[in-house]
C-alpha cells in the first residue's frame, strides 16, 4: 500500500541550488539546498460514499521526497511504477505548494491533499473538501529536512 521510504537520520547531501528558497531568512538559509526532504500529513478524513477499496489517507506516514534535478525547487515521492496502490507526494517550494495524490489499483485515483500558499512555505492546511476528484478532506501537512 504505497509504503514510504525509511527515514535517513543523517543530513541530506547537497542538491542543486533552489535560489527562491536560499538565503538569509529563507528555509534553506545559507546552507546547501537539500537533495531530499520529508513530508508528513495528519488529520485527513476519507470522504463519505466512496468505494471502500480506496486507500485510507496516509496520516502520520513520513514520505521522503527527492529533488528533481532539472527543477531544483521541486521535490517528489513518485507513484510506484509497479505498485497499483501508491502515493505521489509533491512539494514545489518555489510556489509554496504541497499535494498528495493516491492511486488504488484500477478503481480510482485522485487527490487527498492540496494547498498552494506562498513560496518556501513549510506548513500547510488542506484545501480539499469532499467534491469531485477529492478522496479526503481536512488535515495538515509539514515539510522538513
Amino acid at each position: 500500500m504505497g509504503t514510504a521510504l525509511p527515514i535517513d537520520p543523517g543530513t541530506p547531501p547537497p542538491g542543486n541550488l533552489c535560489a527562491t528558497c536560499w538565503g538569509p531568512g529563507k528555509p534553506f538559509g545559507l546552507g546547501p539546498t537539500p537533495s531530499y526532504v520529508f513530508a508528513k500529513f495528519t488529520g485527513m478524513v476519507m470522504c463519505p460514499g466512496l468505494d471502500p477499496r480506496l486507500m485510507e489517507p496516509p496520516n502520520d506516514i513520513t514520505f521522503r521526497l527527492d529533488q528533481v534535478p532539472i527543477a531544483p525547487c521541486f521535490y517528489e515521492h513518485p507513484l510506484g511504477a509497479d505498485d497499483e496502490n501508491s502515493w505521489w507526494v509533491r512539494w514545489n517550494s518555489a510556489v509554496g505548494g504541497l499535494s498528495l495524490f493516491g492511486r488504488t489499483g484500477f478503481i480510482g485515483a485522485g487527490d487527498y491533499f492540496v494547498e498552494m500558499v506562498a513560496p518556501c512555505t513549510l506548513n500547510f492546511t488542506n484545501w480539499l473538501n469532499c467534491l469531485a476528484f477529492a478522496f479526503a478532506s481536512g488535515g495538515t501537512g509539514v515539510v522538513w529536512w
